[in-house]
């Protein structure tokens, strides 16, 4: 089997951050809580979707723990699931799309709960069962 290393997947506008390899690593990986560190070996940073699911196949593949960070909020016990995997760090997909219809909306996983209370105003929509 190859050599399971990320920046040879063929990304679409990915920046893959290996371990202490650069400045961003310790600021994308921290936490909300000191008693949930991560132990991450690599970040991925995806510029859009199809690089999250060419991450997840390379993970599949090589039997690679993930998960798909936004805001660092997470437990102790699920990160030991992900000692020494990747980190997807998604918080650049934070599109919002409202269907032409008006009934629905349709969001990256990088948006937080007050991006989408904003958006959905600003259009006359509230959010609702």
């Amino acid at each position: 089997m190859p050599d399971p290393d990320p920046t040879n997947i063929n990304w679409f506008s990915t920046r893959v951050i290996p371990l202490f390899d650069d400045p961003d690593f310790s600021n994308l990986t921290e936490r909300w809580a000191a008693n949930s560190n991560s132990n991450f070996s690599v970040v991925v940073v995806p510029a859009v979707d199809k690089d999250v699911v060419a991450t997840v196949h390379f993970a599949n593949r090589f039997h690679i723990p993930f998960l798909a960070v936004n805001r660092g909020h997470g437990d102790a016990a699920g990160l030991s699931a992900v000692d020494g995997g990747i980190s997807i760090y998604i918080r650049n997909l934070d599109s919002i799309e409202v269907a032409e219809d008006g009934q629905s909306a349709s969001m990256g996983g990088g948006v937080f709960q007050d991006q989408v209370v904003r958006y959905l105003f600003e259009r006359g929509k509230v959010a609702s069962k």
